[in-house]
Parts: C-alpha cells; sequence; structure tokens
C-alpha cells in the first residue's frame, strides 16, 4: 500500500485548518532543507582501501 498521497492530503488539510499556505509552505521548506542535508550526507566520497569509490 502506497503513502504518497497523505502529502498533498496533509498539505490541504493544514492549508484549510489555518485559512493560509504559510504553515504549509515552511513545513515543505524545513522537510525540503531535512533533505539536503541528508542527501549531501550520503552522497559524500567513501574510501575503500584507500581509495574513494
Amino acid at each position: 500500500m502506497s503513502l504518497r498521497f497523505f502529502g498533498p492530503l496533509g498539505t490541504g488539510w493544514l492549508h484549510e485548518m489555518t485559512g493560509s499556505w504559510s504553515m504549509p509552505l515552511f513545513i515543505m521548506l524545513i522537510l525540503m532543507i531535512v533533505n539536503v542535508v541528508i542527501a549531501w550526507l550520503v552522497s559524500r566520497p567513501v574510501m575503500v582501501d584507500g581509495k574513494y569509490i
């Protein structure tokens, strides 16, 4: 079962509850920053036996 529909559903729900797009966009910004940090950490070069792979 795919849970991908919760992103747009939650964003729409949060927009309806707050009456503005400020909070949903702020949460998306925070999630994007977390995603960039994790991607940066994962994509660092790795050394195996003294060689970068």
